[in-house]
């Protein structure tokens, strides 16, 4: 597995598929999401990549927030992504100017046009985008205007529960 602490390191020749997001604790309901993403890759001849950020952006935006307790750290999560055969892994700074990106242009001008995004696959609850702007609606409207595939993943539930980073 390769690792870039900058989108901007990215190889911007290779056509991947993306899925995004803090996965600040690697748990069942990740795993269910990176393995869509895995087999997404291979079916479609693409290279898998996680785009995660540090600190985490709660860190960033709520400057009175409590320091948040991960579940794992950088490198166990960095050793968990390794051995399910993720590819790449780009830990990209997370900023209050990078938090101001509208979706429309973090998808057109870094998914697509720094990482050559040809599919995505997040949870059924996925939101970025300045103030969380895009939602399921918004990304399905940008996945046909800018012509990549999107795969929503349903909850991941373990005994009736959803599992999720703050339930856990």
């Amino acid at each position: 597995m390769k690792v870039y602490h900058s989108i901007d390191h990215f190889p911007s020749n290779v056509k991947t598929a993306i899925t995004i997001g803090t996965f600040d604790g690697l748990h069942q309901g990740h795993f269910f999401v990176l393995s869509k993403l895995l087999n997404i890759s291979k079916s479609k001849s693409l290279e898998s990549v996680l785009l995660t950020f540090h600190p985490h952006p709660r860190n960033v935006l709520f400057s009175d927030a409590q320091e948040l307790k991960l579940l794992n750290t950088i490198k166990e999560k960095k050793n968990r992504l390794e051995k399910l055969g993720l590819q790449h892994l780009i830990i990209h700074q997370f900023t209050k100017e990078f938090s101001r990106k509208k979706a429309m242009n973090f998808i057109r001008d870094t998914l697509i046009g720094k990482l050559n995004m040809h599919s995505m696959v997040i949870g059924y609850d996925h939101q970025f985008g300045r103030n969380r702007e895009a939602s399921i609606s918004e990304i399905r409207e940008y996945a046909q205007l800018y012509d990549f595939e999107i795969k929503y993943i349903a909850p991941f539930q373990l005994n009736g529960l959803v599992v999720s980073s703050t339930k856990i």
